[in-house]
């Protein structure tokens, strides 16, 4: 599945990393339960822990 951001998104992660999401750009994701796993700029993988939150930043292409 692909996924869109809405806006640019940088996400403060564990170990001072960011994820970053740029608006309009296109992201693999993948549904797990009521949880999306996306996978950022960087080739890392950020876990939104509900629809509701994805669908505030990102919608399914």
């Amino acid at each position: 599945m692909k996924a869109r951001a809405k806006h640019d998104i940088r996400i403060l992660m564990e170990y001072g990393r960011f994820s970053n999401f740029k608006q309009g750009k296109e992201y693999r994701c993948m549904l797990k339960g009521n949880s999306v796993i996306l996978i950022d700029e960087n080739g890392m993988g950020f876990l939104c822990d509900t629809m509701e939150d994805f669908r505030y930043d990102f919608e399914l292409v």
